[in-house]
């Protein structure tokens, strides 16, 4: 089981958000955990073409890849070429792969409903 979302650090200023993936056992027992984007939030999880964990991270609509096994790197996909994750009015809240492999993005861009669809590779 994977599970994402986000967890507070602390930091010489305080407490900073950041969004979080972890896989279990059957039992419940941790297997991995991987800290992913600063400021940030784990809001939805999907498996790739090619096997590998998207998670959205909500602010910024940015998707994080994970090797499902142990967690690791497996790359970074941004749909803005700049964004500040803790300063943004860009939401995502939901996204999936179409059919022909691309990635369909559901949120909120300064008030209003954004839809976006991205290549994959």
């Amino acid at each position: 089981m994977y599970v994402g979302g986000n967890t507070e650090v602390s930091t010489k200023d305080g407490t900073l958000n950041n969004s979080f993936m972890a896989s279990l056992t059957l039992s419940g027992s941790l297997k991995w955990k991987t800290y992913r984007e600063n400021s940030n939030s784990g809001s939805s999880l999907i498996f790739n073409d090619i096997g590998n964990i998207m998670m959205l991270n909500r602010n910024c609509f940015v998707i994080s890849l994970l090797n499902p096994a142990d967690g690791t790197d497996a790359g970074t996909k941004r749909m803005f070429s700049v964004c500040v994750s803790d300063n943004t009015d860009a939401f995502g809240s939901d996204f999936d792969l179409t059919y022909d492999k691309n990635i369909l993005l559901a949120g909120k861009l300064g008030g209003s409903f954004y839809v976006a669809l991205k290549a994959s590779q």
